[in-house]
C-alpha cells in the first residue's frame, strides 16, 4: 500500500471523500448485508491502465474480506489467483460473482433462485406485449412512457420495488428484492388471462442474448432492444440526481450489459443503425443515443 499513487496526498484525499460518499461496502450490499467499508479499490485497475487517480464512478468502497476476494481474481493477484466463483448471493439468490455458471463460469445455480428470476410457469399474454431491454440508462422506461397508452400496464421492477419501499426509485434496499420479484412474476402470470388491459410493456435489463430469447418464448410479444452507446448510458446516469446513490452500480451494471452483447458492438460499429427481424425473433433495435424520437410501428 506504500507504493505509487497510495503513498500521495491525492490519493489519500481522494479515499477519504470516496468513503465519505459510499461508507458501505459495495460487495456486502449486493449480497444484502450492510457493513462498513474502509477500503477504496480501482474498478479498472492501474496495471490494466485504469486512471490511478480516477473519479468516484472509477472506485468502489469494500471491507478487507470482499476487498480480498474481489483482488484474488483480478489482474493483480500475481501468485495468489484463484479462478473459483466466490460464494455469495443476492437476496433474490443469484450468485454475485461474474464467473458463476449462471454468469457463464463452472458451477451450480439453485433451482428456486432460477424459478425466481426467471419463472418457468409463465403463459403467452393475452393482449400485445411488448418487452424492452437495455442497459441502465439506456432510455427504457422513456420510451415506454412516449408510447403507452391509459388503458396499458406497465411491468417494471424499479417500479415495484419503489412501491414496495416507500422510498425513491433506485434507492429500495437489497432485502427487499425477492419481494419485487415475486410481485413481478405475479404480474407476467396475470397477463395470460388479462381481458383488462389494452396492451402490456415489460421492462427488463435482461443483457444475455439468450434469456431475451427465453422471455419471448414464454411470453410471446414483440422485443425491442435499446441499443443506445454506453457513453450516453453513463452520461444519463451520471445526470440523473435520482440515481446519485447507485451510480457507481449502475455504471458498472452498464458496462456489464455493453461487454455482454459483443455483436451490437458490432453492429454499431458497421452502422447498421436501426431495426427489423434477427433470426427467429421479433426484434427491432432502437437507437436513442441523439436525442431522436425512437421508431415505432404499432401495437403487437
Amino acid at each position: 500500500m506504500a507504493d505509487w499513487p497510495y503513498n500521495t496526498a491525492t490519493w489519500k484525499r481522494l479515499r477519504l471523500a470516496h468513503l465519505a460518499l459510499f461508507p458501505m461496502c459495495e460487495g456486502c450490499e449486493a449480497m444484502g448485508r450492510m457493513t462498513m467499508a474502509n477500503t477504496v479499490d480501482h474498478r479498472v485497475s492501474i496495471n490494466a491502465g485504469g486512471d490511478p487517480f480516477p473519479s468516484h464512478d472509477g472506485l468502489a468502497s469494500y471491507c478487507p474480506g470482499c476487498h480480498s476476494a474481489k483482488t484474488a481474481r483480478g489482474i493483480e493477484a500475481g501468485a495468489v489467483r484463484t479462478k473459483k466463483p466466490r460464494r455469495g448471493c443476492n437476496p433474490d439468490g443469484s450468485p454475485i460473482d461474474s464467473a458463476h455458471p449462471w454468469n457463464g463460469g463452472d458451477g451450480l445455480l439453485s433451482a428456486a433462485a432460477i424459478e425466481r428470476r426467471m419463472p418457468s410457469d409463465l403463459r403467452p399474454a393475452r393482449i400485445p406485449l411488448t418487452i424492452v431491454c437495455g442497459a441502465p440508462g439506456s432510455g427504457k422506461s422513456t420510451y415506454v412512457r412516449e408510447h403507452a397508452r391509459s388503458r396499458d400496464i406497465v411491468i417494471c421492477l424499479d417500479t415495484i420495488m419503489q412501491q414496495i419501499s416507500g422510498l425513491p426509485e433506485h434507492m429500495a434496499p437489497p432485502h427487499l428484492l425477492a419481494s419485487g420479484l415475486e410481485r413481478r412474476n405475479a404480474m407476467l402470470r396475470a397477463l395470460a388471462d388479462d381481458d383488462e388491459h389494452a396492451a402490456a410493456w415489460f421492462i427488463v435489463s435482461a443483457p444475455k442474448a439468450c434469456d431475451r430469447r427465453s422471455w419471448t418464448a414464454r411470453l410471446g410479444g414483440r422485443l425491442i432492444v435499446m441499443e443506445t452507446p454506453l457513453a450516453e448510458c453513463v452520461r444519463r446516469i451520471r445526470a440523473d440526481a435520482g440515481r446519485q446513490l447507485r451510480v457507481t452500480q449502475m455504471v458498472a451494471a452498464a458496462v456489464e450489459w455493453w461487454a455482454a452483447n459483443p455483436n451490437l458492438v458490432r453492429r454499431k460499429s458497421l452502422g447498421a443503425e436501426g431495426g427489423g427481424p434477427i433470426s427467429s425473433l421479433s426484434l427491432e433495435l432502437v437507437s436513442s443515443g441523439n436525442g431522436s424520437k425512437p421508431p415505432f410501428s404499432g401495437r403487437g
